[in-house]
């Protein structure tokens, strides 16, 4: 079996590194094309409430408004309202289209997956570690059901 030297390996780590970086990876377009909220940009808290006025007074007494509004722990909870919807922007300006937002009802029609998937990015442990798999899971619940 031939002995291959770390400068071998670092030449073809480099290479198969560019040739990802070049071509295999999807860049921005495709993503876009798999989830219409791939281009959206945080628009904060306050354009949120310029238009759903119940939500901010019914959310505002929530320990996540409490927590995002008075202790974040990242970008992303500073957010407050767009660190589980997600970014705002594209839904700001074309609120008709529900797959620029994600909804956490029925009614408004975002996959349970992905919805779960925006819970589960920050309450990960504990009893929810084994929420995949779980009765709830297999059920078609989402975390907010």
């Amino acid at each position: 079996m031939p002995i291959i030297h770390s400068a071998s390996i670092r030449r073809l780590c480099t290479a198969g590194l560019a040739a990802l970086l070049l071509g295999l990876l999807p860049g921005r377009a495709a993503l876009a094309e798999t989830d219409p909220m791939a281009n959206a940009r945080i628009v904060g808290e306050k354009r949120c409430g310029e238009c759903h006025d119940t939500e901010k007074s019914l959310f505002g007494h929530t320990q996540h408004a409490r927590v995002f509004r008075e202790n974040p722990r990242n970008d992303t909870e500073k957010a407050v309202c767009e660190a589980c919807h997600g970014p705002g922007s594209l839904h700001a300006a074309d609120t008709k289209d529900k797959n620029k937002i994600i909804g956490f009802s029925k009614e408004w029609g975002t996959p349970i997956e992905r919805q779960n998937g925006q819970c589960l990015g920050c309450h990960s442990g504990g009893q929810r570690m084994h929420w995949p798999g779980s009765i709830h899971a297999t059920n078609k619940l989402a975390c907010s059901d």
